[in-house]
């Protein structure tokens, strides 16, 4: 497995850069995609881990998606229905969720991520284009 990123700076960039993947990925199968098929963005997630962990392991990465999609499941049955459904977040809930199935992050670790991010970094969504989704780009 490759090195964890030690700084929570340090793992805002790779999430948000395997956002950007994910966004990209998604695109690719779906040029004009509606909501539904927006909320397979998630399922990058436990792949894009994957791949910057070096986890090859099939069995892992089975386990990392049935564990973030429990999760996920959960937060869409628990949210207010006048919500917004927010993918890029729940992609980043995921990404950090593999982690904590690879048995590589605890909870109060992912929370602490999960916080730094929403405090100092702008969540894209797909609007913006490639070149400049790829940059990271922390607020203030």
């Amino acid at each position: 497995m490759s090195d964890l990123p030690r700084k929570r700076k340090h793992w805002a960039k790779e999430a948000l850069q395997a956002l950007d993947l994910g966004w990209e990925l998604l695109y690719k199968e779906y040029p004009q995609p509606n909501e539904e098929q927006k909320l397979e963005l998630v399922s990058f997630a436990p792949m894009a881990a994957g791949l910057n962990r070096a986890v090859d392991d099939e069995a892992l990465i089975q386990e990392a998606y049935l564990f973030t999609y429990e999760r996920l499941s959960d937060d869409l049955l628990n949210r207010d229905p006048e919500e917004p459904v927010l993918h890029s977040v729940l992609f980043l809930l995921a990404y950090l969720d593999a982690h904590i199935s690879f048995g590589l992050l605890s909870e109060r670790r992912a929370d602490e991520i999960m916080a730094y991010i929403s405090e100092h970094c702008e969540i894209r969504g797909p609007a913006l284009p490639a070149a400049q989704a790829a940059d990271y780009t922390p607020k203030g």
